[in-house]
């Protein structure tokens, strides 16, 4: 038993030691766009954000992302669009996205004030249409995309009047929903 465990000792001593980094966790830049979109079919504007993915092997990620060229398109390098789409994911119709610089996102780990965001012109949703967000980088041509159903509305039905710890809110799930958070203010004297 004794051999056993000085054997295994001296392998796990020199395996870790023979262990080398020869290579690089860092795959070659690549580019990457992300997009944040808000549809609502109960609002007549509709929000969305782009991002781009950075990494820097050189900075900090907290420096990078509060740095506005590191982490942002420029506005004049991308479009937006935004698509109806029906069963078949044919386009419907098409609505762009106008440039908006807003100025007063509060202080975080990214960066601000200023930030650009992309917003439609007054579009009714479908709550029955699926839509596809499109950005396309007309400096580079890359374009990305994703496509999402609407959540419709719900209804809550009934809800604890006594305020009991055992007391439910009863609803109907809307469809394409799949999460939901209950929040019940109680003001009081």
């Amino acid at each position: 038993m004794k051999k056993l465990f000085i054997f295994l000792l001296f392998s796990c001593v020199y395996l870790i030691q023979s262990c080398t980094p020869d290579f690089d966790v860092n795959a070659e830049w690549e580019e990457i766009t992300v997009i944040y979109g808000i549809l609502d079919a109960s609002e007549y504007y509709h929000h969305v954000k782009v991002n781009k993915a950075f990494l820097n092997t050189n900075s900090d990620a907290l420096l990078i992302a509060s740095s506005m060229p590191d982490s942002s398109y420029h506005y004049d390098s991308i479009t937006v669009q935004l698509y109806k789409l029906d069963a078949d994911e044919n386009i419907i119709e098409t609505y762009s996205l106008d440039t908006i610089f807003i100025n007063n996102k509060d202080q975080g780990l990214f960066y601000y004030p200023g930030q650009i965001i992309y917003q439609s012109d007054s579009v009714v949703l479908d709550e029955t249409k699926n839509y596809k967000i499109l950005v396309t980088n007309t400096r580079t041509g890359k374009v990305t995309g994703a496509i999402t159903p609407i959540v419709n509305s719900f209804k809550i039905s009934s809800y604890p009047s006594d305020f009991t710890i055992d007391g439910y809110i009863r609803f109907f799930a809307a469809i394409n929903a799949t999460i939901y958070k209950a929040t019940i203010n109680v003001n009081y004297q």
